[in-house]
């Protein structure tokens, strides 16, 4: 007979097992121990599978990474498991910067001179994010939701070494997916770099992708341009004015957004927002399923 989960991860609050849960404790047991890599928990809400998900991470001895829709739910996990050694992950702009703020300004961490490629000696201690990104890494059990797990894991250094991932809500992962890779170009994005702001080019994927190859190469080289003026500033008097941080970053999302359009593998589709701009969008979004299970060799479905 199975003890309580009390006892497994030392937490009062988990007394007993709810209907059917210890008989999908052990076959989640059983797969950890086995060859799959995939396993699929068809569990309604409301019948413990975030205890499921806690457990098997902790009893399976594999480092686990938790996957959650929202930042409520992902709220609510970091909650009711902090005590059993669960860190909460979210993006740059959940928390503030303080260099900003000791140069007189305000914002998040994504809007840090550290993107500008400005030196900061809070990334390596003091820093909020990046101290709570380290501890995040060295963690065994570790929560955030998919669009930070995607845009970390996609365009920076990911989560560190997972052994297991758990998709909660994965009927909605993939619509995760689409999202992450969906791009947007507004029409004053391309007036600001002097591109074609009108193109005629209806759904010829193609021709599409020479127009934001163009954009690429252009707003590279203004983000660089933006970049030299912002070392300068920086050398010259210790700051930098917010707007030419604005002014990088501006141009430095082009270079991301143009990227991911001339990058494309397959055919995508392009929606015109009429006077706004255009939404780029892959046909096929599970086609780009290895940027939700990187390598990791055990995936928990629920």
């Amino acid at each position: 007979m199975l003890p309580h989960p009390s006892v497994l991860i030392n937490h009062s609050k988990f007394s007993q097992w709810y209907p059917g849960q210890g008989e999908s404790f052990s076959q989640i047991m059983d797969w950890l121990s086995g060859p799959k890599r995939f396993l699929c928990a068809s569990m309604p809400t409301g019948s413990g599978k975030s205890l499921l998900a806690v457990l098997a991470g902790v009893m399976g001895n594999n480092r686990t990474v938790i996957l959650t829709v929202t930042k409520g739910l992902q709220a609510q996990l970091s909650q009711d498991f902090k005590q059993v050694g669960l860190e909460d992950m979210r993006g740059q702009n959940s928390f503030p910067c303080i260099e900003l703020a000791n140069q007189g300004n305000q914002g998040s961490c994504d809007e840090g001179p550290c993107h500008a490629g400005i030196s900061c000696a809070l990334k390596s201690s003091g820093c909020i994010y990046y101290d709570q990104l380290r501890k995040a890494e060295r963690a065994n059990l570790v929560v955030t939701n998919y669009a930070y797990y995607l845009a970390q894991s996609h365009h920076s250094s990911g989560l560190g070494i997972t052994k297991l991932l758990v998709m909660d809500e994965a009927h909605l992962a993939f619509q995760a997916l689409e999202s992450h890779l969906t791009t947007t170009i507004r029409k004053s994005d391309a007036e600001s770099i002097g591109i074609n702001s009108n193109p005629n080019l209806e759904q010829d994927w193609v021709a599409w992708q020479e127009w934001a190859a163009e954009g690429h190469l252009i707003s590279t080289q203004l983000a660089d341009r933006a970049k030299a003026r912002i070392r300068e500033a920086q050398e010259e008097n210790g700051k930098v004015a917010a707007g030419l941080l604005r002014e990088y970053r501006h141009y430095n999302s082009l270079v991301g957004r143009f990227e991911n359009i001339t990058k494309a593998k397959d055919r995508w589709t392009v929606s015109s927002q009429p006077g706004s701009g255009w939404r780029f969008t892959p046909v096929w979004p599970g086609k780009q399923a290895g940027l939700l299970y990187q390598t990791t060799p055990k995936v928990l479905v629920m």
